[in-house]
């Protein structure tokens, strides 16, 4: 059996869908991977795995580019012959998707996991892309995964598409054993001495960075130990992104730190206190909190689709209105003033994950959709 998994970059099959990857080459499958030739795109060396780099625009529109990656696609799929072909992120799901049934392929498989700004944020573009969804998505041969019920119940309100193929898997798996906190030494940055809260995420302004930023100047006042970590990259062509001019002034900050992406975010995790993700965006279950819950930390995050999936307000974390700076200060100083509540919320949002986000029930999910034996 083959399968194509395809996305908008390298990183992202790497960072999200090592493991899925990793079972189907251990299942016996022949795995090919279609992605543009970023760093990470030979960083998963498997015997069994081939690489075919593919021209695709992570960010804007251009029809010529467009015709242009549907044109690769259809060349690769014709090509390769692949039994199931698996799609994520917007860009490869809606062109990868065109060529696909082009293509004649058997079994599309699409990952929308979460319906990003355009929806979030009332975008002029959201109707073009609910008629794309609904135009493209609709074969027999297609099947479409969604990472929260939110989205499932919103995709089946303007799609045309079955439900029977509309599946509903939270979020994108963890490694159980890798995710503990066993052997992860927290990095220089965070001294025992101080309070540490961490963010980590693509540095998007609808993730909640500014919020982040200026609630950390209001605790740093009733919390004088107090320090602020903020992780992630620079989102370059994004309409959102955050621009580096501003994030460099956290370089070098008295107490708000800004590191310019990690290769292994385990330390960082296991030296905070808490966990902050105050975003608005069009999230489907953020690993980073799916992460942070099995590292056994108590989580802060906003009361939206996929957030409150993986949070459990009160229990392991606390929910807050999303680009509220005030209600998120009150939960910032609430749990970095209560050292046992972080602990016991950490601990009920590792059975959490556990129970319903590791690794093996996400996969075996996933592979049922595939419908091949293997």
């Amino acid at each position: 059996m083959k399968i194509i998994f395809s996305a908008n970059t390298s990183w992202y099959l790497y960072n999200f869908r090592k493991n899925l990857i990793e079972s189907m080459v251990s299942r016996g499958w022949d795995v090919i991977l279609v992605a543009p030739q970023d760093e990470y795109y030979w960083r998963i060396k498997l015997p069994g795995v081939k690489y075919i780099g593919l021209p695709i625009d992570r960010y804007g529109f251009s029809p010529l580019r467009a015709w242009s990656s549907v044109r690769h696609y259809y060349q690769i799929f014709k090509r390769e012959k692949p039994d199931v072909i698996h799609l994520f992120t917007i860009k490869p799901v809606i062109l990868g998707t065109i060529s696909a049934r082009l293509a004649g392929i058997p079994k599309i498989v699409n990952s929308i996991t979460g319906l990003g700004y355009i929806f979030s944020s009332g975008h002029r573009l959201r109707k073009i892309v609910e008629t794309v969804y609904r135009s493209v998505l609709t074969s027999s041969r297609v099947n479409v995964i969604l990472q929260n019920p939110d989205d499932e119940k919103l995709f089946q309100s303007f799609s045309r598409i079955k439900p029977a193929r509309i599946h509903l898997i939270k979020g994108s798996g963890v490694d159980l054993n890798s995710f503990n906190m066993n052997g992860h030494l927290p990095p220089p940055e965070m001294d025992n001495d101080s309070l540490h809260f961490i963010m980590f995420c693509r540095m998007l302004w609808d993730k909640g960075v500014k919020e982040y930023v200026t609630a950390a100047d209001l605790v740093k006042k009733i919390i004088p130990r107090a320090q602020f970590h903020l992780i992630g990259g620079i989102e370059t062509g994004s309409p959102n992104e955050v621009p580096k001019i501003w994030l460099e002034q956290y370089e070098d900050h008295e107490f708000i730190h800004w590191v310019n992406h990690v290769d292994d975010i385990r330390p960082w995790i296991a030296g905070s206190n808490v966990v902050v993700l105050p975003t608005y965006y069009g999230e489907g279950v953020p690993k980073s909190l799916i992460e942070a819950a099995a590292l056994r930390k108590a989580i802060i995050t906003t009361d939206i689709a996929g957030c409150r999936e993986i949070v459990m307000d009160q229990k392991n974390g606390l929910l807050i209105p999303p680009k509220s700076v005030n209600e998120l200060m009150n939960a910032m100083i609430h749990l970095g003033q209560n050292a046992s509540l972080r602990s016991a919320m950490g601990e009920k949002g590792r059975r959490l994950v556990e129970k319903e986000f590791g690794d093996d029930p996400v996969i075996s999910a996933t592979v049922d959709i595939y419908g091949l034996p293997g």
